[in-house]
This record gives structure tokens, sequence and C-alpha cells, in this order.
């Protein structure tokens, strides 16, 4: 999965993001039940050596965005920023224990199950995520031996920037 990849799907979401019945089945990508609805919207790379991880990153970037659609921020954030900017509209306590369940995850389908629920606070209260990025952490986010993703995501979480 490159940038490229996930920059091509989420234009291929905005252009999209009207068609209820699209939106729907994208949604509905997130249970593994009823993942085979979104099937038809994502890219499939059968020659991706990752495929099944690539298969559940755009699972989860597809019904995030769907879940979102005007809160998808295209600026330079990450999750930290987002989780922050959460902490100043709900409990501090609960979004700092939030934090470290994300940080903590061992393995994506963890990560992705935990962010679910980040997705739908935020889209709750209105706070953008940067899906592009998001997509590319989670991806990666087991090959992150060093935590870098975690790191940066701190970074921007205890920040005291807007």
């Amino acid at each position: 999965m490159t940038d490229c990849q996930i920059k091509d799907f989420i234009s291929y979401l905005k252009q999209n993001k009207s068609d209820k019945a699209m939106m729907a089945n994208l949604f509905r990508g997130r249970s593994s039940t009823t993942e085979s609805y979104a099937y038809p919207y994502i890219p499939w790379n059968m020659d991706d050596k990752f495929f099944e991880k690539s298969k559940k990153v755009y699972l989860f970037i597809g019904s995030s965005f769907s879940e979102l659609k005007s809160s998808v921020d295209d600026e330079k954030y990450n999750l930290g920023d987002s989780l922050r900017r959460l902490g100043n509209c709900i409990s501090e306590k609960t979004v700092n224990i939030l934090f470290r369940q994300v940080v903590d995850s061992e393995t994506v389908e963890d990560l992705i199950a935990r962010l679910a629920r980040v997705v739908t606070l935020c889209k709750n209260k209105g706070i953008g995520i940067n899906l592009t990025s998001l997509a590319k952490d989670v991806y990666w986010w087991e090959q992150d031996s060093e935590n870098s993703t975690s790191v940066k995501w701190a970074c921007h979480f205890y920040s005291k920037g807007k």
C-alpha cells in the first residue's frame, strides 16, 4: 500500500460521498460479518504480499470515511492532534484512557477496533481526522519496532497546540 494508492482511494471516496448506498455499504465494512458489502468499493491488488493487511486498512478507512464524510481532515494533523482536540470536548480523563488503549494496541486488528471508537467520538464532536495519515500509520503499525507512530501521536496529543 503506497501513499499514492491511499490518496487515490480517499479521493475516490470524496468524489462519491453523496452516494448513500455506497457509504452505507462501506460502513458495513467495519464488521467482519458484513464486510463483503464494502468489497466492490475497495481497491484489490492481489499482487500485494500484505494483501490481507491492505484489505483491513482499506475496509477501516472506507468505513471511517463513510461515518465522517465532512469531517475528513486534509491538514497536516495526525491522530494525536484529533484526540487532543477531542479532549477539549469531552472528559480529558476519558480521552487519556482512550489514547493509552489505542497506543497499547499490539495488532492491527486491535488498533482498528479501538480506532473505530475514536472515529465515532470525533464524528459526534465535529472533529476532523486525517485519514491519509491514519491509513499509513495503521498499515505500518506492526512493523513499527521503534514505536515511532505511537511517539509521533503522543507528541501531538500532549502538545499545547490548537
